[in-house]
């Protein structure tokens, strides 16, 4: 289902995101 990929796709950016984010501020 095309859906299911876009919600997907969605779901792993928020997720590598939120990781950047956590990097950054364990960096600081």
């Amino acid at each position: 289902c095309e859906l299911d990929i876009m919600f997907h796709l969605e779901k792993a950016h928020f997720m590598l995101e939120e990781m950047v984010m956590n990097g950054c501020i364990v960096e600081t």
